[in-house]
């Protein structure tokens, strides 16, 4: 079952400076000795930005934790649940010297590490979050009698551009971690993602991602099939399906985006609901094939008169033209191409 967010209480904060490496050498980080305070609007803020990634029908992934080490990221996580602030403090500099040390391209850019130690779930579960913000640029405005001026603004962090930061999330007493970071939905981006979780956190892709494809994949089909959908809408979801299954780049699935993206408005929260009945994650999960490979390879049509008509996945829609069913029952079918063998 996935952990809820939707009650985050943060309870610290603490920020650290990070770079990028100089002439391939690490460079340390620029540690804080006190806790970070933020406004109450500041705050509430944060919290949201939070729970917009990391909650329900979010982008974020369960992940397995793959390192355990006593300089892991899980280690020092645990080491953080109810403590004073000056071991928090203390802790946290660890976990912003691993991420210098994990930091090793200067393609990537600096920023900040915020550790935050907080509560989630309507028990008040604690966790800490470990967010990597990377640094932008903006305006701010101000109102003068009868005009608008704007300030320019550097060294800004944490703005609602999730494309900007990275979150890890260990929870208390789970072999298991939470993590969002845009650069994991493709795989021309993967390289930049797996420095993060991998490398820093400790984190690897959860060993169920072959199960939980193959279930999107049969779920998914069997709602489309439930549907009251036209036989040539049914047929148009389901060929998206294969492509976004096989031909896409993602390396993640993201239930919410699929049916933004496809569905009829009208079916996106009936979609998201039969999947939540059935007990399948509305999150992200990661992606693979495996165990599907062969179904995505071709398409398959079957009619109620025993007839089937097969033809490659990716090239189906190109391939095959259906029509309408007549009065007298016949449905239309282009094939493009000439007969070449028959049985």
């Amino acid at each position: 079952m996935n952990v809820s967010f939707e009650n985050l209480q943060i309870k610290k904060i603490i920020t650290h400076e990070v770079f990028k490496p100089e002439n391939k050498t690490v460079k340390q980080p620029n540690v804080s000795d006190c806790l970070t305070t933020l406004p109450i609007d500041g705050l509430k803020n944060l919290q949201n930005r939070i729970i917009r990634v990391m909650g329900k029908e979010s982008k974020s992934i369960k992940m397995d934790i793959a390192l355990k080490s006593d300089d892991s990221c899980y280690y020092y996580s645990s080491e953080c649940y109810h403590v004073e602030d000056e071991k928090f403090i203390t802790v946290s500099k660890k976990i912003a010297e691993r991420y210098s040390t994990a930091h090793t391209s200067a393609k990537w850019p600096g920023g900040l590490i915020v550790v935050i130690s907080a509560t989630i779930t309507a028990i008040n579960i604690p966790c800490i979050f470990i967010i990597k913000a990377d640094e932008q640029s903006g305006f701010s405005k101000k109102i003068e009698e009868s005009s608008v001026m704007l300030t320019y603004l550097q060294n800004v962090f944490l703005t609602p551009s999730s494309k900007l930061y990275k979150i890890g999330v260990f929870i208390k007493d789970k072999e298991y971690a939470y993590l969002f970071d845009s650069n994991i939905k493709s795989l021309k981006t993967e390289s930049a993602a797996t420095y993060f979780y991998s490398n820093f956190l400790g984190l690897s892709l959860p060993s169920d991602s072959k199960q939980n494809t193959r279930k999107f994949y049969e779920l998914t089909t069997e709602f489309i099939k439930q549907t009251n959908l036209p036989d040539s809408k049914k047929i148009e979801l389901q060929q998206a399906l294969h492509i976004e299954l096989k031909v896409s780049q993602n390396t993640v699935i993201e239930p919410l985006k699929f049916a933004e993206d496809f569905f009829p408005k009208e079916l996106n929260q009936d979609y998201i609901n039969y999947l939540k009945n059935k007990d399948f994650p509305t999150i992200s999960i990661s992606k693979d094939i495996t165990l599907i490979k062969n179904k995505l390879k071709i398409r398959r049509l079957d009619f109620s008169t025993n007839v089937k008509i097969t033809a490659p996945s990716e090239s189906f829609n190109d391939l095959i033209k259906i029509g309408l069913k007549d009065n007298e029952g016949y449905t239309t079918i282009k094939v493009k191409g000439d007969l070449s063998n028959q049985n």
